[in-house]
């Protein structure tokens, strides 16, 4: 074997074993508690733990649907047609909880993405740069980047971008050469990334459709018959897979146009200051100034990162004469993605201007128009980002004349300022468990279903669809990616006790379990009015039970 190969297979090696090493950092503070808590916050976690819990309800327990549930907004229900569910792990986790805990095969599936990612960019970026050092940085800046690490804290199916540049390598290889084996892979991957995440189908079109035309224009030719011919044979098998499900969803979208209307598409976006100013997870995010800039963009912090990092930067400048020419071509590719992370028009320090992009239009095309997060579009930029970053540090090797140990050196030292530029800590897990307020209430043979109080915040939602996977009973409230219709939590009466005891009754809401530690002190005095209208049955220091009827 050339001595060649068998450096890049050992400095391939050595990558797995540091991303690994990096997602053991990242995440040391989850460690501890992977089997009884999610990695995160309690905030769309709980949904997509539900999401888990439901796919082993149907598949297993042979019982309900995936694309409709009176589990969740009872008693009318909602499709789940518009849930973000992520079917590739749900399909994984359905088989690993059959041997762990569902919360441990959820956090591993998480972790699983840092170092997958990691593989990928890696067989990636040195395919295109020749060059397996650099590799591994590139590897490092995709998978670590600011946006994934966020995303891992609240969404399982934005967190699953493993499969992306495995496709992105075999779509290239495919329109270069003539190997099946190379379209063959290329049509899985984008099929195992449109099953983790309908973004990322439609992402993966885009990247297919601009792939295209990049030919168009360097072969200055319209119609490129072998490379159009490609391009469906890539994107067939997602199609085919997908295709029921999308058009179940065209069909209750037409009919029922609010779920197209939830969200403006200005909100969650990558501002374009957010590029070089240190997102909320970084460890400078504490720093007044940082703050001060961070709370002036739109969106929540998970949707509003994009950093690209300072010395990513820096090297690209350093660089930028030597690789502009090697480096162009995915510029050129980062630029369209990072103009549809941006939302309608640029957004800078806050501030909306008025220059339009491409996400203007997208916004009024069916099933598109649902796509209301324009920021996740950013995983493409920092894909491309990573190939730039890492012809910038091949050619900067070569520029200053280092030798093999010299070099290895200056692999360490960059890979360490790198490092400290990407490193995010986990510092918030989401305990799973059950109240014993919910063992109180008794197993009728008649369906009935549970008002869990407070109600109208999606976080808390998504607590009650936690405490579901343990109790196993219909629940009032819910919390999906785009609600269907209008149920009975959408017109309950709040105030007048009176009416809702009647509104509960006729629907067959037995139970009413409210979570006094989700109240704020100063109104916990409305607890006495539920004393004096339903029947206590249960009370704690978190929580009490009333029986409606």
């Amino acid at each position: 074997m050339p001595k060649k190969s068998v450096s890049s297979r050992y400095v391939f090696l050595a990558a797995i074993l540091a991303y690994c090493f990096f997602t053991a950092v990242f995440f040391s503070p989850c460690l501890k508690e992977i089997a009884l808590s999610l990695i995160g916050p309690a905030e769309d976690n709980l949904s997509h733990f539900w999401d888990i819990w439901w796919a082993n309800k149907v598949f297993v327990g042979h019982s309900g649907s995936m694309a409709f549930s009176n589990y969740i907004f009872y008693p009318e229900g909602s499709s789940l047609l518009f849930q973000a569910f992520s079917f590739y792990n749900l399909f994984i986790a359905v088989i690993l909880k059959q041997f762990i805990s569902p919360v441990f095969a959820y956090n591993l599936l998480i972790l699983s993405t840092f170092v997958l990612s990691g593989i990928g960019a890696f067989l990636l970026v040195r395919y295109l740069t020749k060059d397996p050092f650099a590799a591994a940085v590139g590897g490092f800046i995709f998978a670590f980047n600011p946006s994934h690490f966020a995303h891992s804290l609240h969404h399982i199916e934005l967190a699953t971008i493993q499969f992306i540049p495995f496709f992105v390598l075999y779509f290239i290889k495919a329109l270069r050469y003539n190997s099946k084996k190379d379209l063959f892979l290329a049509g899985l991957f984008f099929a195992l990334n449109s099953v983790s995440s309908l973004y990322y189908f439609v992402l993966g079109v885009i990247f297919v459709c601009l792939g295209y035309v990049y030919l168009v224009f360097r072969r200055r030719r319209f119609f490129l018959p072998d490379a159009l011919k490609k391009s469906v044979l890539t994107l067939l098998p997602a199609v085919l897979i997908l295709g029921p499900w999308l058009f179940k969803m065209a069909k209750v979208g037409l009919n029922h146009p609010e779920t197209a209307g939830l969200r403006n598409p200005d909100i969650f976006v990558i501002d374009l200051l957010a590029l070089i100013v240190p997102h909320p997870y970084h460890a400078l995010a504490d720093s007044s100034i940082f703050q001060y800039i961070n709370t002036r963009f739109t969106g929540n912090p998970w949707e509003q990162t994009g950093y690209l990092g300072i010395i990513s930067i820096v090297l690209v400048i350093l660089a930028f004469k030597g690789i502009k020419k090697q480096a162009a071509k995915y510029f050129l590719a980062a630029l369209p993605f990072l103009a549809l992370s941006m939302g309608t028009s640029v957004h800078i320090f806050g501030w909306q201007s008025s220059i339009p992009l491409p996400y203007a239009l997208m916004k009024h095309i069916p099933l598109l128009s649902v796509m209301h997060t324009p920021s996740r579009a950013i995983v493409y930029v920092y894909l491309f980002w990573a190939v730039i970053v890492s012809f910038a540090i091949k050619y900067l090797y070569r520029a200053y004349g280092f030798k093999l140990i010299r070099r290895g050196l200056a692999f360490f030292l960059v890979s360490l300022l790198l490092f400290c530029d990407y490193y995010s800590v986990c510092a918030a897990i989401t305990p799973v468990y059950c109240p014993p307020a919910y063992k109180t209430i008794g197993k009728d043979t008649e369906k009935f279903g549970i008002l869990d109080l407070p109600a109208y915040n999606y976080m808390y939602a998504a607590r009650y669809m936690m405490y579901q996977t343990f109790h196993a009973l219909p629940i009032v409230q819910g919390y999906i990616s785009r609600r269907v219709g209008k149920p009975l939590i959408s017109r309950l009466e709040l105030n007048d006790l009176s009416l809702q005891k009647l509104q509960l009754s006729v629907n067959k809401v037995k139970y009413i379990v409210i979570h006094k530690y989700l109240i704020p002190l100063e109104a916990r005095g409305r607890i006495r009015l539920y004393k004096e209208n339903y029947r206590l049955i249960y009370e704690d220091e978190e929580n009490i039970v009333f029986r409606v009827y």
